[in-house]
């Protein structure tokens, strides 16, 4: 059966699903620069790929020029459906295999090629690599806030959805996917049957990110 809420995402500009992860930040309802921290965000990553795939470098090629190791293991965040893997620093990806195997046979149920030109691990190995480049100084790991505790006293915060918004810029650039890697977070739903909670969050910020 056609999947008629994956099919309108599918038509969603990138905006939207970036909006949908800084909506996700602790500090959600601090932030007032929303769209200049997107933009930045996705502007930095997008250099990033492109200057990396200038040099006709390869995952592989990233895993062995930065010594990474690569682990697997159980997800362990039972709030957190979406947990597929996790950038240990300095050099260790642990992937979760329970989750990325639910996700796999998940998007497998897909008939579209653009699904198929790539594997999700491979996707997610591209966004946990970005983790590591960020420890080159990128702007999307060093994105702060400040907002009033009381009177005059204000708290400095640093911002973790840039650096999802990089990671997820990042995986679609260097990989040329025909679709947002966001959408790994719906297909991990639908196979818990709760992809309604994601279509709507992802539909709302489309309607807002063209107000």
């Amino acid at each position: 059966m056609e999947d008629k809420k994956l099919k309108s995402l599918l038509k969603l500009d990138d905006y939207s699903y970036y909006l949908y992860l800084l909506k996700a930040d602790v500090f959600r309802d601090r932030i007032e620069n929303q769209d200049e921290i997107i933009r930045q965000s996705m502007d930095c990553a997008r250099l990033c790929a492109k200057e990396i795939k200038e040099q006709k470098t390869s995952l592989s090629d990233l895993k062995n020029k930065y010594g990474l190791v690569f682990e697997e293991g159980f997800s362990q965040n039972i709030f957190n459906l979406y947990d597929l893997a996790i950038f240990e620093s300095p050099n260790k990806i642990i992937f979760h295999k329970d989750n990325i195997k639910i996700l796999e046979d998940e998007m497998a149920k897909e008939d579209d090629s653009i699904f198929s030109k790539v594997s999700p691990k491979d996707i997610i190995t591209s966004h946990e690599i970005y983790h590591k480049l960020e420890e080159n100084k990128l702007i999307t790991d060093n994105i702060y806030i400040s907002y009033k505790l009381f009177g005059f006293i204000k708290k400095k915060v640093k911002l973790q959805a840039p650096s999802e918004i990089g990671a997820m810029v990042f995986a679609k650039e260097f990989l040329d996917l025909d679709f947002n890697p966001v959408l790994l977070d719906y297909f991990l739903a639908r196979a818990y049957n709760r992809e309604e909670i994601i279509f709507n969050k992802l539909i709302g910020e489309k309607d807002e990110s063209i107000l």
